[in-house]
């Protein structure tokens, strides 16, 4: 009878679990007696004695009530953050609501630097960002601005370039250092850019070196310094970038950079990202003797000549470094050998070309000087009497060559190959 009424919702008069103690049989307790009494009234309320009859109506009720499925519970409202899938996002969420149930604009970085803790940031991480942009309610209009920039550029790296990795404790470092950039605020001194648009390029380039991108201006001999620089010391980049932003001035080991104020004060093109700006544009303009690289179209001034490179590879603190070009006269199969072997031994190697070498429609037409530097990212296969290889050039950090469907011969290689600079990181 106690486990009868016990398994009755108190709103059909049974005792909903609230009947113990000690059963003792023949005896009701008072505690059963005033259940049964409940459950006559409400159920008979003629026939209201405080006893169960065996195989009366009274116990067939309580069967059939005892017996019948209990109610599903009340469905739970939705809450704000039940589309977050991550424990990155949540935690650090919850983190920075706990105190007051709002996110400054340090607490939302912060959410950011956790999704970088483990060195990985995942798809399902950056629906998750996006999903605290659209749904916090206390976010300032900087810190949403600065999450959906994130996100944009994660998705974009996604569908192009790859997961966001984060290979070694140093890149983990200067993924730090970005992260802390973003956090301050205050004045820059290249006054046409924005804090969270160069932190956030920094990221990702800090990942990908690959993403570097000199777009319209002729900056590829800095394009090609900086790739190096943010593979092999991911926290020299950081650094650089961060000083020249705050201090308009940095230094690479001991290449010291000071920009002049008017590339301090231009606006990029919004096709260039503003960090590849500040960065590049600060090199080139830092070391030219004569002339002012102060636009991005301004092609002669942003020529890099293979004995700057070299400088700057050296002064980068890369040892042994190696010069083998020509400035117009074209190189034979001996100097591929050479950039071969020392790319197969670690070094960072440039390859001074002309630029019909990366499209299809003109690889096989000779240039009459060198104009371009890529940075090499594997060995010249030239088996065969073909060429094909792989480099770094304009963001793209695995470039083919031959681009396209054409094969490309030895011969039409050499006629756009003026040779490489080369430096053990």
């Amino acid at each position: 009878m106690i486990a009868l009424l016990n398994a009755i919702a108190a709103a059909d008069a049974g005792a909903a679990g609230s009947l113990a103690g000690r059963v003792i049989a023949g005896v009701a307790s008072d505690a059963l007696y005033a259940a049964i009494l409940r459950f006559q009234k409400q159920h008979f309320p003629a026939y209201q004695t405080g006893f169960v009859e065996p195989g009366g109506p009274l116990l067939a009720r309580l069967e059939t009530l005892a017996s019948r499925p209990s109610p599903a519970p009340a469905a739970k409202a939705p809450g704000q953050w039940d589309a977050l899938t991550t424990a990155s996002v949540k935690k650090a969420l919850r983190a920075g609501l706990d105190d007051d149930m709002t996110l400054s604009h340090a607490e939302v970085v912060n959410i950011v630097r956790s999704t970088l803790s483990d060195g990985s940031v995942f798809a399902s991480e950056v629906n998750d960002l996006a999903t605290v942009s659209s749904k916090a309610k206390s976010l300032t209009p900087r810190s949403r601005r600065m999450l959906d920039l994130f996100v944009n550029k994660m998705r974009t790296t996604y569908r192009g370039k790859g997961p966001y990795t984060l290979p070694s404790d140093r890149h983990q470092l200067a993924a730090g250092m970005a992260c802390d950039f973003l956090e301050r605020s205050g004045p820059s001194r290249f006054k046409s850019l924005d804090r969270d648009d160069v932190g956030v390029g920094m990221l990702m380039r800090i990942a990908n070196p690959g993403l570097l991108n000199q777009d319209e201006a002729s900056l590829c001999g800095p394009a090609a310094m900086l790739f190096g620089v943010a593979a092999d010391n991911p926290v020299m980049y950081a650094r650089f970038a961060i000083d020249l932003y705050e201090k308009g001035k940095a230094s690479l080991y001991r290449l010291e950079i000071k920009p002049g104020k008017d590339v301090r004060d231009y606006q990029p093109p919004a096709s260039m990202d503003q960090v590849d700006w500040m960065t590049m544009a600060s090199i080139r303009d830092s070391e030219n003797a004569f002339f002012d690289y102060d636009v991005a179209a301004k092609e002669f001034a942003g020529i890099t000549l293979p004995g700057e490179l070299a400088h700057w590879f050296r002064r980068a603190g890369y040892a042994d470094v190696r010069e083998e070009t020509n400035l117009v006269a074209n190189k034979g199969t001996g100097t591929i050998d050479g950039a071969n072997k020392l790319f197969g031994q670690g070094y960072r190697v440039c390859l001074f070309i002309g630029i019909n070498m990366l499209s299809e429609k003109v690889q096989s037409k000779g240039s009459w000087t060198a104009e371009h530097w890529v940075v090499l990212r594997s060995l010249i296969d030239r088996s065969n009497g073909k060429v094909a290889l792989t480099v770094f050039t304009w963001g793209e950090g695995e470039y083919q060559i031959p681009h396209g469907s054409k094969d490309l011969s030895v011969g039409d290689f050499l006629d756009n190959f003026y040779g490489y600079v080369a430096g053990k990181p």
